[in-house]
């Protein structure tokens, strides 16, 4: 399947802080190392970005809209992917004036491994914002969103205790930042679990009580 799952997507966005600063440290390294030695300069920038949109799609289950930056960024970085790919592909097989094939010297090689494991690490980012922009818009198009103080304090309370967390494994770690939304007729809770800062998100059954 070409789409992430929601953990997976829940799981790359809950390490934006880890791609963001490794991304800076290996955009670093080949600066501070002495010229010829450093790799991972595309590695690096590409990391920072893949940091960059998992910071801004930390919202993508509930926050209307989101799925259009998603969308713009597929358009925009789809393209590039693939003349990228092309240009990589093309470098094994540079030329010399003579019209033999370039040997590999340290500083192409180096630049081919940084450049594959760089496009390794674009693809992934073209399949998370292509992920995100699919499911926010199914989850987000008959939806809306509600206000919290719409609960009674005593099942908002609840709710916010009584919760499953997917990264963790574990129940009842509570969330913060909570958010109700309607989804045709359902209702949800979701917020960021107090212990991983991953999504949580709970149905709200509504029990109806009957007179005899």
């Amino acid at each position: 399947m070409f789409l992430l799952s929601d953990n997976k997507i829940d799981q790359w966005v809950k390490r934006w802080r880890r791609l963001l600063f490794f991304g800076l440290l290996v955009f670093v390294l080949p600066l501070a190392l002495p010229r010829g030695w450093g790799i991972g300069l595309f590695t690096g920038f590409m990391l920072m970005s893949f940091g960059i949109y998992a910071f801004c799609f930390r919202k993508w289950r509930s926050e209307r809209g989101l799925w259009m930056l998603a969308v713009l960024l597929v358009l925009g970085l789809g393209p590039c992917w693939i003349f990228f790919e092309y240009l990589s592909f093309r470098s094994l097989f540079l030329k010399n004036g003579n019209g033999g094939v370039v040997a590999f010297d340290w500083g192409r090689t180096r630049f081919v491994i940084d450049s594959f494991i760089a496009l390794a690490v674009f693809s992934h980012i073209v399949k998370f914002s292509a992920s995100v922009g699919i499911k926010n818009w199914r989850r987000t198009r008959n939806s809306r969103t509600l206000g919290v103080s719409a609960l009674a304090e005593r099942e908002l309370v609840d709710f916010l205790n009584d919760t499953w967390c997917d990264q963790c494994e574990e129940a009842d770690l509570g969330i913060t930042d909570p958010v109700m939304h309607l989804e045709n007729d359902t209702k949800f809770i979701s917020g960021n679990c107090r212990v991983c800062g991953s999504r949580c998100v709970s149905e709200i059954i509504e029990i109806q009580s009957h007179g005899l």
